[in-house]
């Protein structure tokens, strides 16, 4: 063989490599052994990592109906009053929000706390879910725009400002929802460009917060409601 037509340098190596020896008795080579997967070392590691995937992958999944991530027949997700844009982004803060939630009910549960500091903060909570749940409705009002599409079979929502600047596109006569449809044709960059990157921004930000706030709020109540079962458990 020439040397222009040669084998590269790793294939010559290969076939010059001697044939491996069969196992005894003439059968083919053994397979070798599985590595194990690694365990964590030590028996409170390991309740560590049950604790983390419990609070922080369980907690996610029981908070996928609120989402829209899992579809529960007759119900409407919490966050389908929000933009699209927005509803990815709390797909993966609010279960962060929620598995600290929970830890602190697990912390909270080896204290004896009474039942009237229980009640107190049970009243406080309330008062701060009360107070997200309006400034998510007061929001979602002034500062979401929906436009229906498809006829009407569907609506989607776009987080605006609470007034349209005049250097936007759209004429003044417009309706937000007609100067999205018609003029920036749906386009999430150019309603962004029309109101203002720092309108939208701080629209979402304040849509965030407050459904966070609500999220949060509810898991807290449901959390003192089972740390006040508790108590009375133990008398």
């Amino acid at each position: 063989m020439s040397a222009a037509h040669a084998p590269p340098r790793h294939l010559r190596d290969a076939l010059s490599e001697p044939p491996q020896a069969d196992a005894a008795e003439g059968g083919p080579a053994e397979p070798a052994a599985k590595v194990p997967a690694p365990q964590p070392p030590t028996a409170l590691s390991r309740r560590f990592v049950r604790y983390l995937v419990g609070f922080g992958v369980g907690v996610a999944l029981g908070l996928a109906p609120f989402l829209g991530t899992a579809v529960v027949p007759g119900f409407v997700p919490l966050a389908d009053l929000l933009p699209l844009t927005l509803q990815e982004q709390l797909a993966a803060l609010a279960p962060v929000v929620m598995g600290v939630v929970a830890v602190a009910v697990q912390f909270g549960s080896e204290s004896r706390i009474s039942r009237k500091r229980l009640r107190r903060r049970f009243a406080v909570t309330l008062s701060v879910l009360a107070a997200g749940f309006v400034l998510l409705v007061v929001l979602q009002t002034f500062v979401v725009s929906e436009v229906a599409i498809l006829g009407g079979d569907r609506t989607v929502r776009y987080a605006v400002g609470l007034d349209r600047p005049a250097t936007c596109v759209c004429p003044p006569g417009l309706s937000d929802s007609e100067c999205i449809i018609e003029e920036l044709t749906l386009d999430p960059a150019r309603v962004e460009t029309c109101w203002g990157t720092g309108s939208v921004r701080r629209t979402e930000l304040a849509l965030t917060f407050s459904f966070l706030l609500v999220i949060g709020g509810f898991g807290a109540l449901v959390g003192l409601v089972l740390l006040q079962e508790e108590a009375r458990r133990r008398g």
